[in-house]
């Protein structure tokens, strides 16, 4: 493993970055698969509990630490590169449709969860510095 100096509030993103800045810092900032589990699918595996009680209770469990954090965000950030939102909107030929971006009100919903993490990481750093 190899050493890893944490974020500072001045190094983090605000929550309301641009999207792309925001999946940038947690694909790059940060190497999951170093410090957390070592494929994509032993990372999945392990957040897969912590993902389904964040659905259900709407809020990440206040026991993540950092790293936990910053891994799940990895993770996200690199799902969205590999898969993205998928909008199919219709064409003027019936039953084809084409990938199109999504709407802002659907994208807004698509980048919630990226945001709810960042926002936990800055709370997270914030305490730890105060």
């Amino acid at each position: 493993m190899r050493e890893h100096v944490g974020p500072t509030l001045d190094t983090l993103p605000a929550a309301d970055c641009d999207f792309h800045d925001l999946l940038f810092f947690g694909s790059t900032d940060y190497d999951g698969y170093d410090r957390i589990a070592d494929s994509p699918e032993a990372l999945y595996g392990l957040y897969q509990p912590i993902r389904e009680e964040w659905e259900r209770s709407g809020q990440l469990p206040c026991w993540m630490g950092l790293d936990l954090l910053r891994g799940l965000l990895f993770l996200m950030a690199r799902e969205d590169h590999m898969a993205g939102p998928i909008f199919l909107e219709p064409t003027d030929t019936p039953g084809q449709l084409n990938m199109g971006n999504l709407p802002d009100d659907l994208q807004a919903g698509y980048e919630r969860p990226f945001r709810q993490v960042v926002e936990a990481i800055r709370a997270h750093v914030a305490g730890s510095i105060g």
